[in-house]
């Protein structure tokens, strides 16, 4: 058990069969409520927790850990439609004893249970309020918290691609606390991602494509379709390189993501000096000939491009009766409304570009539009300064999806987003011109293609798992076994990952000593890229008590009493319940069968 505080103690993670096929990760906690809260609060608590969680605690003598959980449940799915449909989906174990709540990060899911204890001991040791003045300050405290953690949420493209892993029974596990780094699967069958970044992905190629002035020469000089244009570091040369390029041009930052700086149809030096010092302030400028058309984005993975995205700038669509800035709140408020551009922030009068971008089209924010006017608030069409998104993946050409999947490559890229402006993505680009303007390494991933990116990552029918063998009992009752599957794996040149009294132990190498709970060393053993096959040793009490925090197991052996076995297949804290196959005290026979059978996975 790990104390937290006087009154919360984080027990074992638990593992849960929520109507998906393979065991959740659970966080467990014991919380010692006061019994001095007022009545008052605990009802008021409990008419919040209906009106807003529709969850109904009326009757349950535990209702603080329902009412801590649908807290944490809350935090944890933030904006993220992702989340909120995989936690729709799930079956969730009734409230007991303790307060618990299932997964995707550990880290991120502690630091939100805390907040729920927080938030409810804040609420209950409240002085005597209205119920309205109750919710309010409920709604206050939890906005509160998530703000202050909103620092270490998932990204909901992350979210997106480790839920996908988690429906194909693929191990999920943060690598690092102070960066969203994970890996996927174990031993040598694992996979790394951090943010859009895979194990595979190429350091040059990520170098190339973060720098905008490399990545056009290297394009230009392989004959891909590219924009002219100039690296400046002063006004003065950028005026001179727009006027040798000739107007329209692009003015954009030369190492920024996310249309962070950029502005597009620049048509004079009076709006070139404001473009330039809005994209100054983050560093070097590139001034570039602007290409006529509409910008897409093709998302190449492995070599194939999965998805066509039409990319709209922000805009705004006048009824005539409105002006500007209404029309922009009421822009917001929708795109709140959306499960996916929510977690994205939407244009706004308080951006410099925004207001250029107004006056470049000889409009102001107390203009009132025609019924019908559309008006552009943004020229850059990025999804995180305000654009939104059509999917165009069927009618686009082929010579088209050839050049983004030629683009990557030649990059170096092994995941890479492909900004085309073109006037018809229908056609070829040799027939109607356009060019590539930029190559993202990290691009935001687009709904659906988590799919391809976890196809790529494994590609065969693993699940990124290794062979897992859990043997239960005393020294004296397992040396048999453990033997034998040693003698078996070292016939095989098989590289064994091994938890037992000694420690953790990698093929004849001592990494750590017993002083670590059997928990981490199996997990330093699975994290390990050289390990092939993984077996364990534990005692009855450890594993019942304690549990092993993996969510499956190929064999599971018993050398303890039937009784005994069943109890600790029954706990929650239990993986072997759902173990591929299950020996009791096996013959010398029918362990080297089943040790052979597992050996072929």
């Amino acid at each position: 058990m790990i104390q937290e505080s006087k009154n919360m103690t984080r027990l074992p993670n638990e593992w849960h069969d929520c109507g998906q096929g393979n065991l959740l990760p659970f966080i467990s906690w014991k919380v010692h409520w006061p019994s001095s809260y007022p009545e008052a609060n605990c009802t008021n608590l409990k008419k919040f927790c209906h009106s807003f969680f529709n969850e109904n605690w009326e009757e349950q003598d535990n209702f603080l850990n329902g009412a801590a959980r649908s807290i944490a449940k809350y935090l944890l799915i933030g904006k993220s439609y992702s989340r909120e449909q995989w936690f729709a989906q799930l079956t969730i174990p009734e409230i007991g004893d303790r307060f618990i709540y299932p997964f995707i990060d550990e880290y991120t899911a502690v630091e939100y249970g805390k907040a729920a204890y927080a938030v409810i001991h804040t609420l209950m040791t409240m002085a005597d309020c209205t119920t309205e003045l109750f919710h309010e300050e409920a709604m206050r405290l939890i906005e509160t918290a998530g703000n202050r953690l909103s620092h270490i949420a998932l990204w909901e493209s992350a979210s997106g691609l480790l839920l996908e892993a988690f429906k194909r029974g693929i191990p999920v596990n943060r690598l690092s606390t102070l960066i969203p780094l994970f890996r996927l699967g174990h031993g040598h069958r694992q996979k790394r991602i951090w943010r859009g970044f895979t194990n595979s992905t190429s350091h040059i190629g990520t170098i190339v494509s973060t720098h905008k002035q490399i990545t056009n020469q290297l394009l230009n000089d392989l004959g891909f379709p590219v924009a002219k244009q100039y690296l400046v570091q002063n006004f003065e040369d950028a005026r001179k390189a727009a006027a040798q390029i000739g107007y329209p041009v692009v003015v954009k930052p030369s190492n920024t993501d996310f249309g962070t700086g950029v502005s597009t149809r620049i048509m004079n030096e009076a709006t070139l000096y404001r473009s330039f010092t809005a994209a100054k302030s983050h560093g070097n400028v590139i001034v570039e000939k602007h290409i006529e058309g509409t910008d897409f984005r093709l998302t190449v993975t492995n070599g194939k491009c999965v998805s066509v995205v039409k990319r709209i700038p922000a805009h705004i669509v006048g009824n005539g009766i409105d002006p500007i800035k209404s029309l922009v709140k009421q822009m917001a408020a929708k795109r709140a409304e959306d499960p996916f551009l929510r977690n994205f922030k939407p244009a706004s009068l308080d951006d410099p570009l925004v207001l250029n971008t107004l006056e470049q089209n000889n409009v102001r924010p107390e203009s009132i539009p025609e019924k019908g006017q559309v008006v552009f608030l943004r020229t850059n069409a990025n999804v995180s300064t305000g654009g939104t998104l059509q999917d165009v993946t069927p009618e686009t050409h082929p010579e088209n999806i050839r050049l983004a999947e030629r683009a990557a490559s030649c990059v170096g890229l092994d995941y890479a987003g492909i900004d085309l402006i073109t006037p018809d993505v229908s056609k070829s680009w040799r027939e109607t011109g356009g060019g590539i303007c930029e190559v993202n390494p990290t691009p935001m991933s687009i709904p659906g293609t988590e799919i391809q990116k976890v196809d790529y990552l494994f590609p065969d029918s693993s699940k990124g798992r290794i062979p897992l063998v859990v043997i239960v009992g005393h020294k004296a009752q397992t040396t048999a076994h453990t033997n034998a599957l040693l003698s078996l794996t070292a016939s095989r040149n098989i590289i064994t990952g091994s938890v037992t009294s000694d420690g953790a132990i990698i093929g004849h190498t001592i990494i750590v000593d017993h002083s670590r709970s059997t928990s981490d060393l199996l997990r330093m053993v699975l994290a390990d890229k050289e390990t092939e096959v993984a077996f364990v040793q534990i005692t009855p009490s450890d594993l019942k008590y304690n549990g092993l925090n993996v969510g499956y197991c190929s064999l599971a052996i018993f050398c303890t009493g039937d009784n005994e076995a069943q109890d600790i297949i029954a706990s929650p804290l239990s993986i072997l319940k759902k173990a591929d196959a299950v020996l009791f005290r096996p013959t010398a026979e029918t362990l080297t069968k089943h040790l052979k059978i597992i050996m072929e996975m």
